[in-house]
């Protein structure tokens, strides 16, 4: 009987992937006996997200700061991401983005249009999470007071090198769905040579 026991132990060890793949009744264990189970077996999509496919779509509304100078207007955009989320701490793909800063008495309305990879990282493997994210890509810009001069204009038609960050705070909804708000941070290179400081709300599915 012993030797039963043994050998059904070291059957069970051998094939944790098998198990992981069938529903586990996490019914009756404490929280610390549960999150060991998990780990052991790499449940994890249980509560902190789907492992796969991502979709992601935010809002954005930044302050920009070009040449030294604060646009007197507030830009308002919105991004588009899909991409593949490798576990519960790292989510990796690409999206489209499109801003635009409407017209005011002080500015025409002005557009970019950035195209970036997009990378995020989970802090904590719980419902309620930190996470920071990155893009980095190209943008184009258009619109904006294009008949004045050089050294009067604070934005510039062209294509530009962009990245940006954000840090905030992530949410897991049933079903791998997710909640996001963050602060976020973008840089535009040449020929712009623009940053931004704003908030971003975003709806993970």
């Amino acid at each position: 009987m012993r030797r039963l026991i043994i050998l059904f132990v070291a059957i069970i060890s051998l094939c944790p992937a098998a198990m992981a793949q069938s529903e586990i009744d996490y019914t009756g264990l404490s929280k610390r006996e549960e999150r060991a189970l998990r780990r052991l077996y790499k449940d994890y999509d249980y509560k902190y997200g789907k492992r796969g496919y991502f979709g992601q779509v935010s809002v954005d509304a930044s302050y920009y700061i070009y040449k030294g100078f604060l646009l007197n207007d507030m830009m308002y955009g919105v991004d588009v991401v899909n991409g593949y989320s490798f576990g519960p701490h790292f989510d990796l793909g690409g999206g489209i983005g499109f801003y635009c800063q409407p017209n005011s008495a002080k500015n025409k309305r002005y557009y970019i249009a950035p195209l970036f990879v997009y990378t995020r990282v989970n802090i904590l493997q719980r419902k309620v999470t930190p996470y920071i994210a990155a893009k980095l890509g190209w943008g184009y810009a258009w619109g904006g007071d294009v008949d004045c001069s050089d050294d009067d204009c604070r934005r510039i038609n062209g294509l530009s090198t962009y990245s940006a960050g954000e840090l905030g705070v992530k949410v897991h909804l049933p079903k791998g769905m997710a909640l996001t708000v963050g602060v976020s941070s973008s840089l535009y290179f040449i020929p712009l040579f623009a940053s931004s400081l704003g908030v971003n709300v975003g709806f993970t599915w």
